[in-house]
């Protein structure tokens, strides 16, 4: 396969973030959350969400995707402040999502270590994230 380009997100790629997040949540999670709940998730209502979240030039997250040179936006990661007190953490992982197809190829690993320089290079020094016990790539957090 060939390696995905890691880039900075746009406005113009919220919908196409859109499209992973729906279909990395009905993909990973599909024996883990209700299937009624999977199945009335929206590209549309995370579209707009996205472009929210882009908009804002000044922002002080981080939002990257994954782009591979012939499928387009394979995956995204978005961090920042840390919305939770946890001692000793001042950033987390909000989301880092791959199509099924791409992950286990190393793009995850590049996308995660593009979000901790980005993160350590606005300062902050220690990252956390939220997983599920049961989510069956968790052991790639660790």
């Amino acid at each position: 396969m060939q390696i995905a380009r890691i880039r900075p997100a746009t406005l113009a790629d919220a919908e196409a973030i859109a499209g992973v997040h729906v279909a990395s949540w009905r993909s990973a999670y599909q024996d883990i959350l209700p299937t009624e709940f999977l199945a009335g998730l929206s590209v549309e209502r995370r579209a707009t969400f996205w472009a929210r979240q882009l908009a804002d030039p000044a922002s002080p997250d981080v939002t990257l995707v994954a782009e591979h040179p012939s499928a387009g936006i394979i995956g995204f990661a978005n961090a920042g402040a840390a919305q939770e007190l946890f001692p000793g953490y001042d950033a987390e992982l909000r989301a880092i999502y791959l199509l099924h197809t791409y992950q286990r190829a190393g793009v995850g690993r590049v996308l995660m270590a593009r979000v901790a320089a980005d993160l350590l290079a606005r300062g902050h020094a220690a990252l956390f994230l939220w997983v599920f016990a049961e989510n069956a790539s968790r052991h790639f957090y660790t």
